[in-house]
């Protein structure tokens, strides 16, 4: 190889070494925060705002061992269905079932938007916690 072809490798490598080992995983932790920081947003939303209703269960899955997912279909207020899901704990992953009617909150000016009535209620009561401060 030449100097020249060889200086132009190298610079190829090392830029292929920091996207491998600095950008990508920056951009997905960035993303990662970005989702965190949507759904926060949305359950305060919901908190603040939202509507109950019942959902039904759609579908279960159990993502590795710890985590539990239960999927969901409710209607909003102009009667069309929606879709959500939320992560449960393990034994209310074991006594719901498919079919079995789900307590949600969803927002009226965002109908796509829902939570788990539970996970909703935990929010609500953290921001009573902190009143006014923000």
């Amino acid at each position: 190889m030449m100097d020249g072809d060889l200086m132009a490798h190298t610079g190829r490598m090392a830029l292929d070494i920091f996207t491998t080992m600095f950008l990508v995983p920056l951009l997905i932790v960035a993303g990662m925060g970005y989702v965190a920081f949507r759904r926060g947003r949305e359950m305060k939303l919901l908190a603040e705002a939202g509507m109950a209703r019942e959902a039904r269960i759609v579908r279960k899955r159990r993502h590795r061992q710890s985590r539990y997912r239960v999927y969901y279909e409710y209607l909003d207020l102009g009667g069309e269905t929606r879709s959500g899901s939320t992560l449960v704990t393990a034994s209310q992953w074991r006594t719901l079932e498919v079919g079995s009617p789900f307590a949600i909150v969803f927002s009226v000016d965002r109908p796509d938007v829902s939570g788990s009535a539970e996970m909703v209620a935990m929010v609500r009561d953290k921001l009573a916690e902190r009143g006014g401060r923000r």
